[in-house]
């Protein structure tokens, strides 16, 4: 009777640090795969800064070339002026509202796979820890009836 209670705690330990190995595996490969996401994020948060600083380079070489329109035309054309100053503002203004755009919809698109990522791999744990319980219950069940049964017939 000792040894068959010895013998089923002895198998509960194993599973009980079965489950817990199982679980810091998992817990680790979400963690990498977390990781690489964070990596991938990141860069695309490079990747924006880069295009920001490239839309910076870009508005300084227009801003130069605007004003060396405008010297040009100030001493003959006043309309001239008002129709560049316009149109640079306009170009301006689309430029960066097509950057910004993109860069959104990369970064909504990487939140939206992150998001999806983590609730995947949140519903497969609970899953695995109740497919796991599930076991431990039958396994405890099945030690119980094998103990009920030795007694009888002792």
């Amino acid at each position: 009777m000792m040894e068959l209670q010895t013998e089923s705690e002895s198998s509960l330990s194993k599973l009980r640090i079965q489950m817990e190995e199982e679980k810091v595996q998992y817990e680790s490969t979400m963690n990498t795969k977390l990781q690489n996401m964070k990596e991938q994020h990141d860069v695309a948060l490079q990747d924006l800064e880069t295009k920001i600083k490239e839309q910076t380079k870009h508005e300084a070489t227009l801003e130069k070339e605007y004003q060396e329109k405008i010297k040009k035309v100030q001493s003959t054309q006043k309309q001239t002026l008002s129709i560049l100053r316009d149109q640079y503002e306009s170009d301006k203004v689309k430029f960066e509202e097509e950057v910004m755009e993109q860069q959104q919809m990369k970064c909504n698109a990487l939140k939206l796979q992150m998001e999806e990522m983590v609730k995947e791999n949140e519903t497969k744990l609970l899953q695995e820890y109740e497919r796991k319980m599930e076991e431990y219950k039958e396994q405890i069940v099945k030690e119980e009836e094998e103990r009920h049964q030795t007694s009888a017939k002792g």
